[in-house]
């Protein structure tokens, strides 16, 4: 099988067979979304809640046909926002691997920046307990 050249978030260029990102039909200002956090994720037991009201400025999102194949390489879907976006995805085997369409850093005391600061933490002390 040929390998299938792929185009990354903000990479809409023609020489690529295919997308990973798909851009939305009209342009975004800033503005809040609603975000579902499913539960059993990570970012839900960080958050601790099933819903955040976030900011968002993203123009683009995950297209929906490459969520089985971020699925079988291991990723999986943390959020979702109320129109069915993914919004959020991490790997379950990682101690901090999240990545996000929305803007956490824009909100003082988030809980997901505090579970980044915890993690960035347990990995120091774990080098320098096996150093």
């Amino acid at each position: 099988m040929a390998p299938v050249r792929i185009g990354i978030i903000g990479d809409f260029n023609p020489k690529f067979e295919t997308h990973v990102a798909m851009e939305p039909a009209a342009k975004e200002a800033a503005a809040r979304i609603g975000v579902n956090l499913l539960r059993g994720s990570r970012l839900h037991a960080w958050c601790g809640d099933d819903w955040l009201d976030e900011e968002h400025f993203c123009n683009y999102g995950i297209s929906e046909e490459y969520v089985a194949r971020f699925e079988a390489a291991g990723l999986r879907i943390a959020a979702r926002g109320v129109d069915g976006d993914v919004r959020a995805v991490e790997f379950a085997d990682h101690p901090f691997f999240i990545a996000t369409l929305f803007h956490p850093h824009r909100r003082p005391h988030h809980p997901l920046i505090a579970a980044f600061v915890e993690a960035a933490a347990t990995s120091a002390r774990l080098k320098v307990s096996l150093a």
